[in-house]
């Protein structure tokens, strides 16, 4: 899937590319949520759960993901 978005020099927008993708997520969940000072942590498990139980979302063609030098640095879902 193409996107076509203005970005920053460096960052690189792309679809969701699937269960590979779950590390990933799950490393910048729990890195905000330490900046942040919260206690709370999200497993590999928890998304794969997650994920596989959406309603009105299909990750495929309703996400964005953002890296920077390979490293996920934001994603974004819509829902209907």
């Amino acid at each position: 899937m193409e996107i076509d978005i203005s970005l920053p020099a460096g960052m690189r927008p792309r679809g969701f590319a699937g269960p590979s993708d779950y590390p990933k997520m799950v490393g910048l969940i729990n890195a905000c949520n330490e900046f942040d000072g919260l206690e709370e942590r999200t497993t590999v498990e928890e998304i794969e759960v997650r994920y596989r139980n959406l309603d009105r979302s299909f990750p495929e063609t309703d996400m964005v993901m953002v890296d920077v030098a390979g490293e996920l640095v934001g994603y974004t879902r819509a829902d209907w």
